[in-house]
């Protein structure tokens, strides 16, 4: 597990305290639990998902840039919008 420090405000502490007590566990197991509920609704993007795009294009196309070679990152720059 990783440790983390956080700050919250009154109304947040005062309701993991409650959830704490109506669930008979303690404050970090609740957290956690809150953490994972968040998570599991939360969509976060696949930060691998461009390298992917690239590579399942791999020798598939002609790219028609004369030079590709030299400015590659700026062509993947335009075709992705990064």
């Amino acid at each position: 597990m990783k440790r983390t420090g956080i700050q919250l405000t009154e109304v947040q502490a005062q309701t993991l305290e409650a959830r704490e007590r109506m669930e008979e566990r303690l404050v970090t197991e609740a957290m956690r639990a809150s953490v994972s509920e968040c998570a599991a609704q939360c969509s976060v993007p696949d930060v691998h998902e461009p390298a992917d795009r690239v590579r399942g294009l791999e020798r598939r196309f002609r790219s028609g840039f004369s030079d590709l070679a030299e400015a590659h990152d700026q062509h993947l720059d335009d075709a992705f919008g990064w």
